[in-house]
């Protein structure tokens, strides 16, 4: 009888073994430990491991090649020890939500457009299409800010076609006499409309939050996320990844990131 309950503790094992998951830990965003041991990027955890969250608010974005991307948090756990019940699909967010179109037909488009956070890695193209908007030496957009207490104005770069392209760039948005700024201490940035000839200045948003975010940094994401994804699923996977851990990113720059890469 012993020798049966042996074989079948051994047999049940195996099984466990089998049927256990590994995860590798692409971004950590609070504090998170494993097994007692904080959680950082690149670490490898599997199910079974004891979870603890020192911030109930902590998260963390894992990736298989089974699954894909998901999220780690506080509120899907049932049991501490159980990373199964941890986890939910990390999911392209609502249209609603993070829209990034990075194509505006209307003056209320445009406005609601800078409603979300948007990520900047080098620079954000925005296509206004329609003759209602208008860029020349008499009109023109641009962005202001407080920086140190002073204002600074920059003015937008665009190219004419179909309709009108705007270029909001890192390089140049940053630089203020010559330096380039600490992002953490610009405030009130807004995007306006300048009449030259009849001076109306008109703000269409008062509170633009754009997220300025390295090619550096999101390139060790990447080298995290990409070796667990098919390679046609890249786009999109990491365009979900930048949209939830930093906010709205175009495809455009998810292309150009991708084949930065390469």
């Amino acid at each position: 009888m012993e020798k049966k309950v042996i074989i079948f503790l051994s047999i049940l094992l195996n099984v466990l073994t089998i049927q256990a998951e590994d995860f590798f830990t692409v971004k950590v965003m609070g504090s998170i430990k494993v097994n007692g041991v904080l959680l950082k990027s690149g670490d490898k955890i599997s199910t079974g491991d004891k979870i603890s969250f020192t911030d109930p608010a902590s998260k963390a974005i894992v990736i298989s090649a089974k699954r894909g991307q998901l999220i780690l948090q506080k509120d899907q756990v049932i049991t501490e020890n159980e990373l199964e019940l941890k986890l939910a699909a990390l999911v392209q967010p609502k249209s609603n939500y993070l829209a990034t179109r990075g194509l505006v037909t209307n003056e209320t488009e445009l406005v609601h457009y800078f409603d979300s956070p948007h990520v900047i890695v080098d620079s954000l193209k925005l296509s206004l299409l329609g003759n209602q908007f208008k860029m020349n030496d008499e009109e023109f957009y641009f962005i202001r800010f407080k920086y140190k207490g002073e204002v600074i104005s920059k003015k937008l770069t665009s190219i004419k076609k179909d309709g009108l392209d705007l270029f909001f760039n890192k390089k140049t948005l940053l630089q203020v006499d010559g330096a380039t700024v600490d992002t953490s201490e610009i405030t009130e940035m807004q995007f306006v409309h300048f009449n030259v000839t009849t001076k109306a200045l008109r703000v269409l948003h008062e509170n633009i939050n754009f997220v300025f975010v390295s090619e550096e940094e999101l390139k060790k994401d990447l080298a995290i996320i990409l070796p667990h994804i098919a390679e046609k699923n890249h786009v999109m996977e990491v365009k979900t990844f930048i949209d939830i851990v930093y906010g709205a990113i175009e495809q455009e720059q998810v292309q150009a990131l991708l084949k930065s890469m390469k």
